[in-house]
């Protein structure tokens, strides 16, 4: 029964941790085409990404944690390490370049009412959200086929 709702919210956090990346990854196209929202209205959403992308990407992480341990270490395939590995790689990603581009956007958005400066720091933010994307997908195939393999 704790297997099953552990199992459940891990896929919660997996489905809202893949949201927060394509919402970082169409960040940039929506600061551009929507110029006429305020900048208030930008900052907040660059904020709401943000701490999307960190809750769901924990809970993902300590409830996949907490599913291998119930699991045992002799029934955890490679699959299954590697998938965690690549959750946890992403984690970085999103902790330190992503965040980082994130928050010099929110100052270029507080410091200049000319947004092409957030859109320089978004469309990096976007490079890396791109590669956090590639390591979800290997990561939810390999946990997924983890099975099979």
């Amino acid at each position: 029964m704790s297997y099953d709702i552990i199992r459940l919210l891990h896929i919660a956090f997996t489905a809202f941790w893949l949201a927060s990346i394509i919402k970082e990854l169409l960040a940039p196209v929506q600061l551009t085409t929507q110029r006429s929202e305020s900048l208030l209205l930008l900052k907040s959403r660059a904020k709401r990404s943000a701490l999307l992308g960190a809750g769901s990407g924990i809970g993902t992480i300590l409830s996949g944690s907490a599913l291998l341990s119930i699991i045992g270490a002799h029934d955890n395939s490679w699959a299954l390490n590697a998938g965690m590995s690549g959750a946890l790689i992403m984690a970085f990603i999103g902790a330190v370049p992503v965040s980082r581009c994130y928050r010099k956007a929110i100052v270029a958005i507080d410091q200049a009412s000319d947004l092409s400066g957030a859109a320089v720091w978004l469309s990096r933010s976007r490079s890396w959200s791109f590669l956090t994307l590639l390591l979800w997908l290997g990561s939810f195939t390999l946990m997924g086929l983890s099975r099979f393999i």
